[in-house]
């Protein structure tokens, strides 16, 4: 029996595609990427059980495999309202290996990113279709959906944050220095992870994020060390 689970509670859609994706990135390109240089700023979501709801199947979570079973969180709207206005993009980073296992094709992918991108106020959606065994680098915890992203809008990673609710996720933000937020769900809680927070929401989470970077902003700039006389 499938069931859905909340976890705590229109610009441009990038689907990478079998031979599209950029699989040559590597963690030593983020300068190139934007990890300093860049100035805008960004929050990174993770999909499933971060702006929609997870449907379990065989008691494990999953992926909802048409319109029917794909539900917004209710607060994801509230939640990218308020981290817009702070000026950051919204752009979700998404494995969908389920396209590669034949579980799903990719037109009913594409259609909950059609609902998303109309529903919620997103900037851009990056999917990696791959399953594990192609060994690509856009595939969580691999950093190539987010590198791809910097480079394309001029993010600043080290200024950014990412959502999420797997390890998966916690280890692609901090492999480009991006701050993590992990959303505390029960299929979570005995993972092994670390994160910079755990939120019990997705609002939880918007109120550290904006929390941090007002502290960021009011913090002064380190003033230069003088050299030794």
């Amino acid at each position: 029996m499938n069931t859905a689970m909340q976890c705590g509670a229109e610009s441009s859609i990038s689907f990478f595609r079998d031979g599209e994706v950029p699989c040559n990135f590597r963690d030593t390109d983020l300068l190139s990427a934007g990890l300093s240089t860049m100035k805008r700023k960004a929050i990174f979501l993770d999909r499933d059980g971060v702006l929609n709801e997870v449907i379990f199947r065989d008691g494990r979570p999953g992926s909802p495999r048409d319109l029917n079973e794909f539900r917004i969180m209710p607060a994801a709207e509230e939640a990218l309202l308020a981290l817009r206005r702070a000026g950051y993009l919204l752009i979700v980073v998404t494995n969908q290996p389920e396209v590669s296992r034949r579980l799903q094709d990719r037109p009913a992918v594409e259609s909950m990113h059609d609902r998303l991108m109309k529903s919620l106020p997103l900037d851009d959606v990056r999917v990696c279709y791959h399953d594990d065994d192609h060994a690509c680098e856009c595939r969580k915890p691999a950093p190539g959906l987010l590198l791809s992203a910097a480079r394309d809008w001029g993010i600043s990673l080290i200024d950014s944050f990412l959502i999420g609710d797997r390890g998966k996720d916690m280890e692609a933000g901090r492999r480009v220095h991006c701050k993590t937020v992990l959303l505390a769900c029960p299929y979570n809680e005995n993972e092994a992870t670390t994160a910079d927070y755990r939120a019990g929401s997705l609002l939880d989470a918007t109120r550290w994020i904006l929390a941090t970077s007002e502290i960021s902003v009011a913090r002064p700039p380190a003033l230069p060390l003088r050299p030794a006389l």
